[in-house]
């Protein structure tokens, strides 16, 4: 069976991953346990994924501790971030997309520096973390 996650935002953009019993692959599926998000953050590294529209990250994402690998684009399109998402202290080298996202809880970019051209385009911060200082 194929992953049946499917864009909002692209009516021909569809998952063509395997899925397990939820119908949904690894990377789109919600409610992941401990072993599965394991294998999901392993599967990213390992396959050195830059696309990640529509993936969800149930847990604190930190891009310093995933994204260690060369690429010529980030794509973080449809994606949901449940918790914190930090992307602090590190060097985009490549084109980087933020679009139609979500950020639950608290999104970190000081000091991150984008050496080719970011683009943030429907990107949803959560109300209750704006303008919220960090001490």
């Amino acid at each position: 069976m194929t992953c049946k996650w499917k864009s909002d935002t692209c009516e021909n953009i569809c998952c063509e991953n395997k899925a397990d019993e939820s119908g949904y692959c690894i990377f789109h599926k919600h409610n992941k346990n401990n072993e599965e998000k394991k294998a999901f953050i392993d599967k990213i590294k390992k396959d050195k994924i830059s696309n990640f529209r529509g993936f969800v990250f149930e847990d604190k994402f930190n891009i310093n501790e995933i994204i260690d690998y060369e690429y010529d684009e980030l794509k973080f399109i449809e994606i949901k971030f449940l918790k914190e998402a930090i992307f602090s202290n590190y060097e985009f080298n490549g084109n980087v997309y933020f679009e139609n996202i979500y950020f639950e809880e608290k999104v970190y970019f000081e000091e991150a520096i984008f050496n080719k051209n970011c683009v943030f385009y429907k990107v949803v911060f959560n109300k209750k973390y704006i303008n919220e200082k960090n001490i």
